[in-house]
């Protein structure tokens, strides 16, 4: 899935993560760095991964940002970007 959004034309950086969700326990939630100056809409990267990888792969929700915490090795950090989602909840899925 994260190489599918990396592939799309607007997309400079994604992390795919997973978010507390009541029905499911969890759900996939794409956070995404835009390529400067454009701003894609979350249906087209979902046709795009629809396109890509098939229904069962797109994430259920996008979210945007100007930067993605990185680990020591430059990677996104995963860990870092579910706390806020997480945080205060009794439940939590790693």
């Amino acid at each position: 899935m994260v190489l599918a959004l990396s592939a799309h034309p607007d997309v400079a950086v994604a992390a795919v993560i997973g978010v507390p969700d009541d029905l499911l326990g969890e759900a996939v939630m794409a956070v995404v760095i835009p390529r400067t100056g454009v701003e894609p809409a979350p249906e087209a990267l979902a046709e795009f991964v629809r396109t890509e990888k098939g229904e069962f792969h797109v994430p259920r929700s996008f979210e945007f940002a100007a930067e993605l915490p990185l680990t020591a090795v430059g990677k996104p950090d995963r860990k870092v970007l579910k706390q806020r989602f997480w945080a205060g909840r009794d439940r939590r899925v790693v």
